[in-house]
C-alpha cells in the first residue's frame, strides 16, 4: 500500500509540471506574469506563440489576445527577430492599453525585416520621411497659389517655389495652364525685371 501510494504521489507531482508554467501555456511566464490578463472564452484557439513553442496554450494565455493563430506566418517572422524572451518583455512593459498597439509593432517589424532583411523597417522609415518632404514642398507651393488667386493676381509668387509644383501633373488642363503661366512670368520678372516702366504698380498677370 505504502508503495502504491508513493506512485500516485510522484504521478501527481508529474503532471503537475507539464506545460508551460505549471500547465498554463505562456500565459504565466517567468515573474508570475498574470498582469495581461485571463481569457474567460469558453473555446479558445491555439494562438500563435505556443503553437511557435510547440506548448499547450490555456485559457490565461496572456499572448493569446494579441497573437492569434491565424497570424502564424507574422509571429514566427518576429520570433525569428526578437526572441520569446523580447517579445514577453515589451508586452510585459507596455501598458494595457497599449499592449495591441506594442504587438502590432513587433508583427509589423518582423514583416519589414523578412521583406528585407538588409535594411528592415529603415528602408520603410527612409521612403516615408522623403514622402513627406515632397509633399510638404507641393503644399507650400498650392499655399502660395492660393494667396495669390485670393489676391487678385496681384504681387509676386516666391521665386524658391517657382518650377517646384510636382502637382501641376495632377491638376486639371485649365489649371495647369494657369499654374504655369504663373511660374513662367515668375521666373521672367525675377531674371529680368519688368521692361515696361509705365506697367509699373499695376498687376503681374492678367487672369
Amino acid at each position: 500500500m505504502n508503495a502504491q501510494g508513493r506512485g500516485r504521489g510522484r504521478g501527481q507531482d508529474r503532471g503537475r509540471g507539464r506545460g508551460w508554467g505549471g500547465g498554463r501555456g505562456l500565459g504565466r511566464g517567468r515573474g508570475g506574469g498574470r498582469e495581461l490578463g485571463r481569457g474567460r472564452a469558453s473555446h479558445h484557439q491555439t494562438c500563435a506563440a505556443c503553437r511557435h513553442q510547440r506548448r499547450r496554450c490555456e485559457g490565461d494565455c496572456r499572448l493569446a489576445p494579441y497573437f492569434p493563430l491565424s497570424r502564424y506566418e507574422e509571429y514566427a517572422s518576429a520570433h525569428r527577430l526578437f526572441g520569446l524572451g523580447n517579445i514577453n518583455k515589451i508586452m510585459n512593459s507596455a501598458a494595457h492599453c497599449e499592449r495591441q498597439g506594442a504587438a502590432e509593432s513587433i508583427l509589423a517589424q518582423g514583416r519589414a525585416w523578412n521583406l528585407d532583411p538588409v535594411h528592415g523597417s529603415t528602408e520603410i522609415i527612409r521612403t516615408l520621411l522623403e514622402e513627406i518632404d515632397r509633399h510638404e514642398k507641393e503644399l507650400a507651393v498650392v499655399n502660395q497659389h492660393l494667396e495669390y488667386y485670393c489676391r487678385g493676381g496681384q504681387g509676386e509668387l516666391d521665386p524658391s517655389l517657382a518650377g517646384q509644383s510636382s502637382i501641376v501633373c495632377q491638376a486639371s488642363p485649365e489649371e495647369r495652364g494657369k499654374m504655369k503661366a504663373i511660374d513662367a512670368h515668375q521666373m521672367v520678372n525675377c531674371d529680368y525685371g519688368d521692361p515696361s516702366p509705365s506697367t509699373a504698380g499695376t498687376s503681374k498677370l492678367e487672369l
